[in-house]
């Protein structure tokens, strides 16, 4: 992965960690271990979604293959359906709401990341010309 992905991998990683972390206090002052349980689940096939679908970009434009966008697309796919599979057949145990929102939490703030970094960058260029 290039310095830049990594980058943003780890401000991913982080942001990431942050909301774990509030949200595991929350819920362990409404005691709701099983929504902690949902949310993890949910939060780390997020993480893996977001930086499987960095690489298999960074892979696409460096290469110039575009036959790997369906491959990848269809790896995505079955990453996605990994917890919300489980959250189906284990519903006594998890909270099937609270694994999609997480489920699709890092792609949020993904898109707030490249927002603000490109805001910055627009911001900056009205300042030198």
């Amino acid at each position: 992965m290039t310095r830049n992905l990594r980058l943003i991998s780890r401000a991913l990683f982080r942001a990431n960690l942050v909301i774990f972390a509030v949200s595991a206090v929350v819920l362990g002052l409404l005691m709701r271990p099983w929504d902690l349980l949902s949310m993890g689940l949910g939060q780390l096939f997020s993480y893996i979604l977001v930086v499987q679908m960095m690489a298999s970009q960074s892979a696409i434009v460096i290469r110039r293959k575009k036959s790997l966008f369906f491959m990848a697309y269809l790896k995505r796919l079955f990453l996605v359906a990994i917890p919300v599979g489980m959250g189906l057949v284990l519903k006594d145990y998890l909270t099937f709401s609270i694994i999609l929102v997480c489920l699709f939490s890092n792609q949020a703030i993904y898109i707030g990341f490249e927002f603000c970094r490109s805001y910055r960058k627009v911001k900056r260029k009205q300042w030198t010309s």
